[in-house]
C-alpha cells in the first residue's frame, strides 16, 4: 500500500557522522550552555552532513548534537534511555507513545556504533525535525540506504497527531 506523503514532508535520507560526545569532558569550564552541541552540529554542517551523533568512551551512542538518536532492528525501535546525559524531550516522549500505540516494540537501551551500522533503519528526532531518516553514518550505508518503512510510518503518525491537535484547537 502506497502511503500518502505529507505535502511538507522532509522525508529524505540524511548523512551523519559519529564523534566523541565531548559535552561532559570539559568540566573545568564553568558554563551550562550547549556550546559543545552547537560546535558538533556546525562541524557536521561544514562537512555537508546533517548531524553528529555522540559516542561515549565505551562506544555507545548517546544522542545527536540537537536531536535524539534511534535505530530499528528486526522491527524493534531502540533509543538510549533517558538519563542525565540524554534529553528526554517531548518529541521523544510522543514518538515512544505513538510507536507503542502502533504496536511497535520500543526498547530504551543504549546501542553501540556497530549496532548502528548494522541497523535496518535509523532516524533522529527533535521538535524542529520530527523524524529525519538517517541513511548513511560515517560513510556506511544504513539498511537499504534509503528511508525505511517504520520511520516513515512514525513520521506520518506524528504529523497526523499534530494535524488533529490543530484541528481541535481551531474548532474548540
Amino acid at each position: 500500500m502506497m502511503m500518502k506523503r505529507h505535502p511538507l514532508s522532509p522525508f529524505v535520507g540524511k548523512k551523519i557522522r559519529t564523534d566523541c560526545d565531548g559535552r561532559w569532558h570539559r568540566c573545568d569550564i564553568k558554563t551550562t550552555n550547549l556550546l559543545p552541541n552547537v560546535l558538533a552540529k556546525q562541524s557536521a554542517f561544514e562537512k555537508g552532513l546533517f548531524d553528529t551523533w555522540g559516542v561515549t568512551e565505551n562506544g555507545m551512542i548517546t544522542e545527536g548534537a540537537l536531536s535524539n538518536a534511534w535505530i530499528i532492528k528486526k522491527g524493534v525501535l531502540y533509543t538510549a534511555p533517558k538519563t542525565c546525559n540524554i534529553l528526554g524531550g517531548i518529541t521523544r516522549m510522543r514518538l515512544i507513545k505513538i510507536a507503542t500505540e502502533m504496536k511497535i516494540s520500543v526498547v530504551e537501551q543504549a546501542f553501540s556504533r556497530e549496532e548502528l551500522y548494522q541497523a535496518d533503519e535509523a532516524f533522529s528526532s527533535s521538535s524542529n525535525n520530527i523524524v529525519v531518516p538517517i541513511t548513511y553514518v560515517d560513510n556506511k550505508k544504513i539498511g537499504a540506504g534509503k528511508p525505511g518503512p517504520i520511520s516513515e510510518k512514525l513520521y506520518h503518525a506524528y504529523m497526523a497527531f499534530v494535524e488533529k491537535g490543530v484541528y481541535l484547537a481551531r474548532n474548540s
